[in-house]
């Protein structure tokens, strides 16, 4: 599994069984979890946020169940969360 593979598959991409064939994914290897550790915090050094941005919902938008990482500083990081409960209220 290629990196840029991992980094789509923690930001929540979902991969059919004729994608993950075609990557050479099915069966897949074991996965090291060190590796997607290093992989993801390697990522977060170039970005400020993974997978994106947080978005303010707006009234009547459903809410995106998720959570984001912020890149504070070199040695901080935030963990910004979303669950869904309905609508959002204005």
């Amino acid at each position: 599994m290629t990196e840029n593979v991992a980094v789509e598959i923690l930001a929540g991409r979902h991969f059919s069984i004729p994608e993950r064939v075609g990557l050479g994914l099915w069966p897949h290897p074991p996965i090291k979890y060190e590796w997607l550790v290093s992989t993801l915090a390697s990522r977060l050094t170039v970005m400020r946020f993974f997978p994106e941005e947080p978005r303010k919902t707006k009234a009547g938008e459903a809410v995106r169940e998720s959570l984001t990482i912020e890149n504070v500083d070199c040695v901080h990081r935030a963990g910004h969360g979303s669950v869904t409960r309905g609508l959002a209220c204005a």
